[in-house]
């Protein structure tokens, strides 16, 4: 159930009998109740007549509502007491009224389903199309070597110590050695 309109909440606070707050105690409003209830929607300046007329209609098309207008059940007026029995005519337009409804929330749910199966038909050709575009793109393209990404370098490994010299006499001159390549010192 929908939260209910301040005017709905206005109505059931003046009229409770003629508009519980219950679905099991609603039942049949009297036949022209809704100029009743608009000359007393004048009086109130905190209200509008158009939206306390619409909260009227919107309480009587409600299938809660109609479920209870039956022929031979008693009409209500504003303070709850019974003033006329529900005719045929009346039983039938609301019998018929609850079946168009129940045809059209029908019809809703099959046009949804429509839409949503024509949207994924809709995405699978653009997902096709796509495919074959990169597969006639793919065809066309020169075969090329896969790059290899660089894999990021863990830490550099340390610079292995030079090899110290073979102990020589004070004669032989001393080399150094830097990048592979041997220095003779002194020279």
């Amino acid at each position: 159930m929908t939260n209910p309109t301040p005017e709905l909440l206005a109505l059931r606070d003046a009229f409770p009998l003629a508009f519980p707050a219950e679905n099991a105690a609603v039942r049949p409003l009297a036949i022209g109740i809704r100029d009743v209830i608009l000359a007393w929607a004048d009086t109130r300046p905190d209200l509008d007549p158009k939206q306390v007329a619409e909260a009227l209609r919107h309480h009587c098309a409600r299938v809660t509502y109609r479920r209870t207008v039956v022929a031979g059940a008693m009409r209500i007026d504003l303070q709850g007491q019974p003033v006329a029995p529900v005719t045929q005519e009346a039983a039938a337009l609301a019998a018929e009224g609850i079946e168009r409804d129940r045809v059209m929330a029908a019809q809703a749910v099959i046009n949804r389903e429509m839409r949503r199966t024509a949207a994924l038909e809709q995405q699978a050709k653009i997902q096709a199309a796509a495919e074959a575009r990169r597969a006639k793109q793919a065809a066309k393209a020169p075969k090329q070597k896969a790059k290899k990404t660089p894999q990021p370098a863990a830490e550099a490994p340390a610079p292995k110590p030079a090899p110290k010299p073979a102990p020589t006499s004070k004669s032989a001159a001393a080399v150094v050695v830097k990048k592979r390549r041997a220095i003779p010192k002194g020279e």
